[in-house]
């Protein structure tokens, strides 16, 4: 663990110094922050230095055990290029996870890596506050477990679920926030998807990457030139709100009565989250579906595979309208390179991708590519715990307490 004093000069003094030295040092670090792993020689080119200032503030950061030796890059026929990264014994953030059924709690340090994974089971159906609690018990776990192995936590990073409880990120900060001393960050899974896709996944190349999250929730995350937008109040992307239907196209054909009054919009959640498709199978059918099942059903009818009954095959070709319309309106407004689907049904973009084309071609003048999402869960750990380290502030000023 970094101290915080030494031989009587506080680390952020000793460290980062003053005038243009201390700058120096912490645009080295924040370009290292920002772009992984360089060499001396790519350092000293993106920042304007000498060759033999680069070489010796990065040795300095060394010895302070913020930067650390990160492999060897090799290209063609040239010599090697030593990499610098930053250090992973620098220090970490405590990660959390909030998903439907399971709350996923990491240490991610400086560089990425993950460690110490904690899964805890909780029922989709509990209160916000039951699960509130989880969080608030996950995370006093980890701390205690980084007093016990003299680590350094520099931040929270909480991500939730896209869609669902507009409040329920509120209640956690404000729990969170009075429990912890830590600086906190919390945000939507959708946005972090979208940046870890941005950072390490299909995305990388992209200048506009949208990730849409299609679970128990539905929400969609943008990253535009490496950066989340997050729209004027925080709920760009919010796409499970998206109004496509009506409770009257629900109960149509099935002998409902219903007043003559406006028919109660449906949104895009309601419609094509795994709840939301369950509920619509069994008023179709007659009966009741396990929610994982259905999105099997759904899946194999895409691909005619099985004997699909009529209800399925009907729900399948409402559900892929419905995405057709959200596929379209983030295109049309947002113009994206590719949108990378991740969750429960997302995952199974690749079976349903065929038949949703022909929609998409009839509406859009050119469908951006749609893929699955190759990332694990980490990568999302680890965007999370990675942004709440960044939004601390400065890495070298946080590392020492500046």
């Amino acid at each position: 663990m970094l101290s915080s004093e030494r031989d009587g000069v506080p680390a952020a003094d000793r460290v980062i110094g003053t005038g243009a030295l201390g700058a120096t040092l912490q645009a080295l670090v924040a370009e290292v922050q920002r772009s992984g792993p360089l060499s001396r020689a790519e350092l000293g080119e993106r920042l304007g230095l000498p060759t033999a200032t680069t070489a010796r503030v990065v040795a300095r950061l060394m010895r302070e055990r913020v930067l650390a030796e990160a492999g060897i890059r090799r290209s063609g026929n040239g010599r090697p290029s030593r990499l610098v990264g930053l250090n992973p014994a620098a220090g970490s953030a405590i990660a959390v996870d909030v998903g439907a059924s399971l709350v996923t709690t990491a240490f991610v340090d400086v560089a990425g890596g993950i460690r110490q994974l904690d899964v805890r089971s909780v029922d989709p159906a509990s209160s916000p506050e039951l699960r509130v609690d989880v969080v608030v018990d996950a995370i006093d776990e980890a701390l205690a477990v980084a007093r016990r192995d003299d680590e350094r936590c520099l931040a929270l990073g909480v991500s939730v679920p896209a869609g669902g409880s507009a409040s329920f990120p509120d209640a956690l900060a404000d729990r969170l926030g009075a429990r912890f001393e830590l600086p906190l960050t919390i945000q939507r899974d959708a946005d972090l998807l979208a940046m870890a896709e941005a950072r390490w996944g299909t995305g990388s190349r992209g200048r506009v990457v949208v990730a849409l999250a299609w679970s128990w929730g539905v929400g969609a995350g943008v990253v535009v030139d490496g950066d989340v937008y997050r729209g004027s109040a925080g709920r760009a992307g919010d796409i499970g709100r998206l109004l496509v239907g009506s409770v009257r196209d629900e109960v149509k054909g099935a002998g409902a009565q219903r007043g003559s009054g406006a028919p109660e919009p449906l949104t895009l959640e309601q419609r094509i989250s795994v709840a939301a498709l369950s509920r619509r199978l069994a008023h179709i059918e007659g009966r009741g579906f396990d929610e994982l099942h259905v999105v099997d059903l759904l899946a194999g009818a895409a691909n005619d595979v099985g004997d699909s009954s009529a209800g399925v095959r009907d729900l399948l070709e409402s559900m892929l309208d419905d995405v057709a319309a959200a596929i379209a309106t983030l295109t049309l407004v947002l113009d994206p390179d590719v949108i990378v689907f991740a969750g429960v049904v997302g995952r199974r973009i690749d079976a349903f991708a065929p038949r949703l084309m022909p929609r998409l071609e009839r509406t859009l003048p050119a469908v951006p590519r749609l893929t699955a999402s190759g990332l694990g869960q980490t990568a999302w750990l680890s965007a999370a715990g990675l942004t709440a380290i960044e939004s601390a502030g400065p890495l070298l000023a946080v590392l020492h307490g500046g």
